[in-house]
């Protein structure tokens, strides 16, 4: 394989033999604490909310975004059933925008993971967020003390389950769950 398809942060896991059995895992693994360059497609109705939010960089921003919705996402308060398997995108009538930026790669792995389980790209994620800034949902949830700490979250695990023995239909689950320092408290008012 070429050297220059795998991020220099991936860790490559010894053969294993038992990889050819019945039942495999396989784990693709990456450790970095860097920035990196991305674009997001937002609707133009957005931008104004995205730049003039607060202070700070764009990276502090999306951080605050994912601080602010980690309750509403990780505690099921959007919808749980999926009516298709392909990931939704934005509609094409948004006038969306490009946007480039440097965001840490923990935010956008979290961002992923999300987006992930909700079956949303990362930019209509991103847009869900921006939404709900708008919309002043956020700021309610920041009120009732909804906020997750910035340095609680300590693992994040996203699972899919393809069951093609269930009956009488195959069964598709994904789950999101958190893993927050238990010698801090999750909620609290900011």
């Amino acid at each position: 394989m070429d050297a220059a398809y795998f991020p220099s942060s991936y860790v490559s896991e010894p053969y294993d033999d038992s990889a050819f059995s019945s039942e495999q895992e396989i784990d693709f693994c990456f450790e970095s604490f860097k920035t990196v360059n991305t674009s997001f497609l937002v609707p133009e109705e957005f931008l104004n909310i995205l730049f003039h939010r607060k202070k700070g960089t764009f990276s502090y921003k999306i951080r605050c975004l994912l601080e602010e919705s980690a309750f509403m996402i990780y505690y099921g308060k959007l919808s749980r059933k999926k009516n298709k398997l392909t990931r939704s995108y934005q509609k094409k009538d948004q006038s969306l925008k490009k946007v480039s930026c440097r965001v840490w790669e923990s935010d956008l792995l979290e961002m992923d993971l999300m987006a992930q389980s909700l079956g949303i790209s990362r930019s209509h994620l991103l847009s869900l967020l921006l939404e709900w800034e708008s919309l002043g949902w956020l700021a309610v949830v920041r009120g009732l003390g909804g906020v997750r700490d910035t340095t609680s979250l300590q693992r994040l695990q996203v699972h899919q389950l393809y069951d093609r023995t269930a009956y009488p239909f195959p069964i598709y689950k994904t789950s999101i769950k958190q893993y927050i320092d238990p010698g801090r408290n999750y909620l609290y008012t900011s």
